[in-house]
């Protein structure tokens, strides 16, 4: 691990905007599955899912579920009419070609998304319609978006961090107005090689200055990198915040209060195996000042080569009822659950583990109550051609050990 001083260059660059009106196409709403009698349930969102979103995006007080094909270019909603009931709504086509994740916007009037419409250059801001549709309200133009991350500065209003797909390029937008897609001034900060690629950004305001860190792993140099609010009319610079130990690939992040101690803490999780260890997630823990201790939580394995996991594919992170947090993360072949007490300073974890049958790869988890009895619920965007929805429900812990007890995986 290491910190090491700003690098790269900066330059700021206009930013075309257009305003777009329209409401997406709406079919006559399909019937709603049967309330969920086991713990299990599947959602027939019939493509691989690439995000997916949960929000109570027809404002009926129940968290429903957007999921987002990147290979066949729509967003479908599904919502919740009554707990564990859910309606499928049309394929929105309206996010563009190869799309990447779906956002909420802050604020309730008028309840806003921003897709990051990667494959048309742009992004693209919805509101909800009937049935489940979302209807395209305006967009900006950006260079291929695929993933984005708010941000608040004192000087920025509402900011966005955007990472384009398949460049070496930070894009931060000041000011950015959900109605309009209007923006203040941008800025593309270079990182310091044409080969590095952002796959994931996150902000968190780590020293309690009130203004956020903006972070992002680089998987070829094993860097986390940080963007930090410059002083007046500074041009924002990259850092190194963290260097991890190399061939783990880091290539997510997750800010998550991990230890409980009302600060937020960073989780990188290792993409691959290294060639010393199994994959890991390497957690870096908050004092509240910034001053940040490395710890680790190993992914527990299925066999005894405990070497021969790949890596870890996805990671989610919740506090449950009970007062515990809960962090799951995916591999190809299974999916472990481990419970972090209050106060966690790195000890070894609890774990359950279900396997996947057959193999498959998860890009997004969610851990969140899902049906509103007060329990977390994990939901999954997983390939395949059919039913690419799942949701495991809570009590999650209970949940693993029944389904591991009957012999049940997730298939």
């Amino acid at each position: 691990m290491s910190l090491s001083r700003p690098f790269g260059k900066a330059f700021s660059y206009p930013i075309l905007f257009s305003l777009l009106g329209g409401l997406a196409g709406c079919d006559s709403e399909p019937p709603p599955q049967a309330a969920a009698e086991s713990p299990a349930q599947r959602l027939p969102f019939n493509a691989i899912a690439f995000d997916v979103l949960a929000d109570d995006i027809d404002g009926n007080g129940l968290l429903d579920l957007a999921f987002t094909t990147h290979h066949a270019s729509y967003t479908q909603v599904f919502l919740q009419t009554s707990p564990r009931v859910f309606a499928p709504g049309p394929k929105i086509e309206e996010v563009g070609f190869h799309p990447g994740d779906l956002m909420r916007l802050p604020g309730e009037d008028p309840r806003l998304y921003l897709m990051n419409a990667e494959g048309v250059n742009a992004l693209r801001v919805f509101e909800p319609g009937p049935g489940g549709s979302l209807g395209l309200v305006a967009q900006m133009n950006a260079p291929a978006p695929r993933v984005s991350a708010f941000f608040r500065w004192p000087d920025a209003g509402l900011g966005l961090a955007v990472a384009p797909f398949a460049q070496s390029t930070l894009l931060l937008i000041k000011d950015f107005k959900g109605a309009t897609a209007a923006r203040g001034l941008a800025y593309g900060l270079q990182l310091d090689s044409q080969l590095s690629q952002i796959h994931q950004v996150a902000a968190a305001d780590l020293d309690g200055d009130g203004s956020d860190e903006i972070l992002f792993p680089e998987p070829r140099s094993h860097r986390l990198n940080v963007v930090r609010a410059p002083s007046g009319d500074d041009v924002p610079t990259i850092e190194v915040l963290w260097t991890f130990e190399q061939g783990g690939m880091p290539r997510h992040i997750v800010v998550a209060d991990a230890d409980g101690n009302g600060t937020p803490d960073l989780l990188v999780p290792d993409e691959v195996a290294t060639p010393s260890r199994r994959a890991q997630v390497n957690v870096l823990l908050n004092d509240g000042t910034g001053q940040l201790t490395p710890v680790s939580i190993p992914f527990p394995s299925t066999g005894e080569n405990a070497k021969g996991v790949k890596g870890i594919r996805s990671i989610a992170f919740g506090q449950d009822e009970d007062g515990a947090g809960y962090l799951l993360a995916a591999a190809e072949t299974h999916l472990a659950l481990m419970r972090i007490p209050q106060g966690w300073s790195g000890e070894a974890l609890e774990s359950r583990i279900l396997p996947f049958a057959p193999v498959g790869v998860i890009r997004k988890m969610l851990l969140v109550d899902l049906d509103g009895d007060g329990a977390l619920d994990a939901v999954l965007g997983r390939t395949g051609s059919s039913d690419s929805g799942y949701i495991l429900y809570g009590p999650l812990w209970d949940t693993f050990e029944s389904m591991t007890a009957a012999g049940v995986p997730i298939d």
